[in-house]
């Protein structure tokens, strides 16, 4: 694999605008590599070029390169010196690019120390005083947090020296040597290829990652010294396996193979038995009642297949989801997703073939299956569901089930406290499942009332009852009272506004829906809310959740910065998006759509196109969240400490005298190696650097002085 796919498969996207440029550079050497490769003596032996007259022809290694470049003969002095120019333009880019990684090479390094400065500072006060101890577990996330973004910065630094050397290497080999140039440079050209080279044999040297490492070890001797107590000798080892990867191993590849391969053999038996026995579901008194109950299991199947699509587009693109999301080290690869999907999805598909045998019968297998009761086939799939979820052992994925059960009840809460993107992002995957939610609810119902008669279980468990509205309204309520939340803490009303309307609106078209088959005049109230709130939901899609529609922007009607890189993605989203808004217009003409497809498998159709839209939707969420975290080039969550005043404070509070020593402690270098100034810096840098980089052509610059310039 060539270096340059290496260097962007494996660079941080929060950072990459402070990599080595190695395309840039790559590109200026290319013109260097064209002229090296045809004034060799070789090439001009073959060709029987000499110093006055040469000839062009089609076999001529010329012949790819502009009309004006070769028109140089060697020995020429315009072809020396123009060679010279292109040398010197490319040592230039190179110390731009170098001084780049530099500065940003120093002010993350001071930043982490003075983050690990104030952590012992603060965790030395915190150990002397018991009451105190409610705060040991932020800085031990602290800790966690930073011991993790160091292993990011070594990295980072590896890659960019890597470049640095591979970048040198083609230099040299595409150069002219001195022997060959018989126009040497000016005096001020000399002097100036002197300093660069000396700048650049100077910086990102090995002893910077020497640097990394020593305080790496200084980390974990602060992690150890602290919070031994808690995990023993183990403290190492649970520092390092905050750093390390999840990476899938043979058994998901072998789980995920194995339920692949049973699927297609139900898949084949399944449409043998139907053409062979010609099922028809009108035959079946017992299919409207039992079909419900499979119908919200596969959905969710389903829903469960997009979020591992999700996983492996993130991943794909670089899209930071596990920072978005706040997870530590317990994620899933994407193939042990995948294997989950498939098992959950061989389970339901064993239980409809186990379905299909008991109505026909089949000699053989029917003595297999006959002990299971119809009725009871979606049961067994729903019960090998809830055993996955609530098995307390830890075993099945233990950490995802524990971190979505978290997840659940803060979503839950969030109400009343602060909710983050995964708490509301949770809640917007509730309104899209509004419909499996009903199917389930349906399932309790019918196997609670499972002995009474059919007329009875019909009327007990009718969609016309109040907890059908009751669940259609529920997700949307969440999500109004976390926006509610936001804009009272935040104190600023608008935009937030807007998503509280579009909620409203869900809920005024739940409760028309509703009430529409009761009373007549809901049923046109439904049909111009419903429209007007699709309207109203896809125009907050584009705008807000999607980041599109951006004025000003390079991209038309898109914004500056894509990670998915192809224009005709987002054009696709955006038509599908408003397709999957306006689905529910399929649902006004029943009739016309039942000549086509059966009504129970209708409204399947109609949630499987939501969660269509819903699994797209969260390719552009994440992906907007991660444009975020890139503008303020976060790798890492970032654990709110107290400073260390307030610790004082709290100590003085209880009536303890701190000495003078203790006092003396306190940082004020806050506001230098702030959080916030740092970005600012980073900000400015940028700015300023593109500038820099766009100057390169200027002959007349000194950009030996010009890297050394103070940015302030």
């Amino acid at each position: 694999m060539k270096f340059g796919q290496t260097l962007l498969e494996n660079m941080l996207s929060e950072w990459s605008q402070f990599y080595i440029n190695y395309k840039k550079l790559k590109k200026i050497l290319k013109i260097l590599k064209k002229n090296f490769l045809y004034f060799t003596h070789k090439t001009i032996k073959e060709n029987k070029l000499t110093d006055k007259s040469f000839k062009y022809s089609d076999n001529n290694i010329l012949n790819p390169l502009k009309r004006q470049e070769s028109m140089f003969i060697p020995g020429d002095p315009k072809f020396q010196l123009s060679l010279l120019k292109k040398r010197i333009k490319f040592y230039r880019q190179l110390c731009v690019e170098l001084h780049k990684v530099n500065f940003f090479y120093e002010k993350k390094l001071n930043y982490y120390k003075h983050q690990k400065e104030k952590i012992e500072n603060d965790l030395d006060l915190i150990c002397k005083f018991d009451f105190l101890n409610y705060l040991k577990p932020k800085y031990e996330e602290a800790i966690k947090e930073l011991y993790k973004e160091m292993d990011f910065f070594n990295k980072y630094i590896d890659l960019n020296l890597l470049a640095k050397k591979k970048i040198l290497k083609k230099i040299i080999k595409y150069n002219r040597t001195k022997q060959d140039i018989k126009i040497r440079p000016t005096k001020e050209q000399d002097e100036e290829i002197k300093k660069m080279e000396e700048y650049i044999n100077n910086t990102l040297i090995q002893e910077q990652l020497t640097i990394i490492l020593n305080m790496q070890q200084d980390i974990e001797k602060l992690f150890k010294k602290y919070f031994r107590d808690k995990y023993g000798f183990d403290s190492i080892k649970v520092l390092k396996e905050s750093i390390a990867e999840v990476s899938f191993t043979q058994s998901h590849a072998f789980y995920f193979g194995f339920f692949i391969g049973i699927l297609f053999i139900i898949f084949f038996l399944c449409i043998l038995i139907g053409n062979h026995f010609h099922i028809d579901m009108d035959d079946d008194a017992k299919f409207k009642i039992i079909f419900p109950m499979f119908r919200g299991y596969l959905v969710m199947v389903l829903y469960f297949w997009f979020l591992g699509l999700n996983v492996y587009v993130w991943n794909t693109y670089h899209i930071n989801y596990k920072l978005a999301f706040n997870f530590d080290s317990h994620y899933s690869p994407v193939l042990s997703i995948f294997k989950r999907a498939a098992f959950f999805t061989t389970i339901v598909a064993i239980m409809l073939l186990c379905y299909m045998i008991e109505r026909t019968k089949i000699p053989i297998l029917y003595d297999l299956v006959s002990f299971i009761p119809l009725e009871f086939t979606p049961l067994i799939s729903y019960i090998i569901a809830l055993i996955y979820i609530f098995y307390p052992f830890k075993i099945f994925n233990y950490l995802g089930r524990l971190y979505l059960g978290r997840l659940f009840v803060e979503t839950m809460a969030s109400i009343t406290t602060t909710s983050e993107l995964r708490h509301t992002w949770l809640g917007d995957q509730m309104t899209s499942l509004v419909g499996p939610f009903r199917d389930i609810e349906y399932t309790v119902c019918y196997y609670t009332h499972y002995f009474n008669t059919y007329e009875e279980k019909k009327r007990v468990c009718s969609v016309r009852r109040p907890i059908v509205i009751l669940i259609g309204i529920y997700p949307y309520l969440i999500r109004f009272m976390q926006v509610i939340k936001t804009m009272w803490e935040k104190s600023i009303i608008f935009p937030d506004i807007l998503n509280a309307i579009k909620y409203t609106l869900s809920i005024l078209v739940a409760i028309s829906s509703y009430y529409s088959k009761t009373f007549e005049i809901f049923e046109k109230t439904w049909l111009l809310i419903a429209a007007f709130s699709s309207c109203w939901s896809y125009c907050w899609d584009m705008k807000m959740d999607y980041g599109l529609i951006q004025s000003g922007t390079s991209n038309r009607l898109l914004r500056d910065q894509l990670f998915y890189q192809r224009k005709w993605i987002y054009y696709t989203a955006m038509i599908l998006n408003l397709m999957g808004r306006f689905a529910w217009v399929l649902t006004i003409s029943p009739d016309m759509v039942y000549r086509w497809i059966r009504p129970e498998f209708f409204l399947m159709v109609i949630y499987m196109i939501e969660m269509c839209r819903r699994g797209m939707w969260n390719f552009f969420r994440i992906e907007l969240k991660h444009i975020d975290l890139c503008k303020h080039y976060q790798v890492s969550d970032k654990t709110k400490l107290p400073e260390y005043s307030e610790i004082i404070e709290i100590i003085e509070k209880h009536g303890i005298n701190i000495s003078e020593k203790d006092i003396d402690k306190v940082i004020n270098q806050g506001e230098k190696f702030g959080e916030s100034n740092n970005i600012k810096d980073l900000n400015d840098y940028l700015a300023n650097f593109r500038k820099k980089s766009n100057e390169v052509e200027d002959d007349k610059t000194d950009y030996y002085k010009l890297i050394q310039e103070k940015d302030d």
